[in-house]
């Protein structure tokens, strides 16, 4: 006796492929969305902060600035001598370091 079935059984087997394929393509899709949606809210932030700032009257900028100044004088006026002056060893390692890294960078660009 014939079987009229024989040839549905590669269709279901590419179907099935067909369903995973959909599957893969829409998470990939939703893992692009949300990395261009988390990039969309960085910039609108970034935005509102500027924005911010530009509408911000002279006086209370000013304000801001005075109390950004004495915040930091006072966190270094507590701060121990032993303690500012290994901040400050630090500091210079830091800079030397990065000094360091960039002549090397620049070498590396002018060998190329």
């Amino acid at each position: 006796m014939y079987d009229r079935t024989w040839h549905m059984m590669p269709q279901k087997k590419v179907m099935r492929k067909a369903s995973t394929n959909r599957s893969i393509q829409h998470t990939v899709s939703r893992s692009l969305q949300s990395r261009d949606s988390r990039k969309q809210r960085l910039e609108d932030d970034r935005i509102r902060h500027a924005f911010s700032r530009t509408i911000e009257s002279e006086g209370s900028r000013e304000k801001r600035l005075e109390d950004d100044r004495i915040r930091h004088a006072f966190s270094r006026t507590i701060e121990s001598e032993g303690s500012r002056e290994k901040r400050l060893e630090d500091d210079r390692i830091r800079h030397a370091f990065s000094r360091t890294i960039e002549s090397e960078g620049s070498r590396a660009a002018i060998r190329r």
